[in-house]
């Protein structure tokens, strides 16, 4: 198929990102126009650094407006960003303005972009919106899961810092605010409690530090929790300072 020399593909360089590309396909719109496009919907929303995002119109090796030109024709405008590709008009009667920022108003216009609203717009915002719902409830799944290790974690073998207790505790209960499950609710409900209960780390050495030794360790524990930017981060951070500490107390 001709396209005056432009090509409907970004460079490839841009694309590799977006690699394993089985979800590109052409279409022909009702109004005579070719799209190329794909959308990646387990990738979400394509970042606009990758200079691949949106679909752009064409016409001839002339792109008419950019890539947010047809962007209202979805359900919502962001969704435009969830796709990559290209439009080429093969109608005539398409004329780009003076401007290049869209086409002569004309029927032949109106036409088309009906057309691609009810064959790609409509369609497609039905389809990212429900991809965006799976990806809403697997990632509230892993975080429920992520909380409750850590949470057991806590319970097991003591809290880093009376900060980390109150938020594990205040995420626990948040999460049963959002799950309807009876069962689960009860689970988590019990989880709050133990957190609630459990004792400081420091606090289960069985007599292997002395009790300043225990005050000021805490101190520097909750010092490095707080003022460590990632929580799982801080975790790892406090617990290596333990391990060290603990490793140094046994061999005196």
């Amino acid at each position: 198929l001709p396209f005056q020399g432009s090509s409907p593909l970004a460079p490839p360089s841009l694309l590799m990102e977006y690699a394993a590309f089985p979800y590109l396909k052409w279409r022909i719109l009702t109004c005579p126009s070719l799209a190329y496009f794909g959308c990646p919907l387990t990738l979400g929303a394509i970042q606009p650094s990758s200079l691949v995002d949106g679909l752009r119109v064409r016409s001839g090796n002339i792109m008419v407006g950019d890539k947010n030109l047809i962007a209202e024709f979805y359900r919502e405008k962001r969704f435009n960003n969830y796709m990559v590709g290209e439009i080429h008009v093969v109608d005539n009667r398409l004329t780009p303005n003076t401007r290049r920022d869209d086409f002569e108003d004309n029927a032949t216009r109106d036409k088309f972009y009906t057309s691609f609203l009810r064959e790609i717009g409509i369609p497609y915002s039905v389809k990212i919106r429900q991809r965006s719902r799976e990806r809403s409830i697997a990632k509230h799944l892993e975080d429920a899961q992520a909380v409750s290790r850590r949470a057991e974690k806590i319970v097991e073998r003591g809290y880093l810092a009376q900060l980390q207790k109150q938020e594990i505790s205040n995420r626990l209960a948040q999460l049963m605010k959002n799950e309807e499950d009876v069962l689960a609710n009860k689970y988590l409900e019990g989880l709050i409690q133990m957190v609630m209960h459990s004792s400081h780390v420091l606090d289960k050495q069985n007599g292997l530090l002395s009790e300043s030794s225990i005050e000021v360790c805490k101190k520097i524990f909750e010092t490095m929790y707080r003022e460590t930017p990632s929580r799982a981060e801080a975790e790892v951070l406090v617990e290596k300072v333990l391990n060290d500490l603990l490793a140094d107390w046994v061999g005196r």
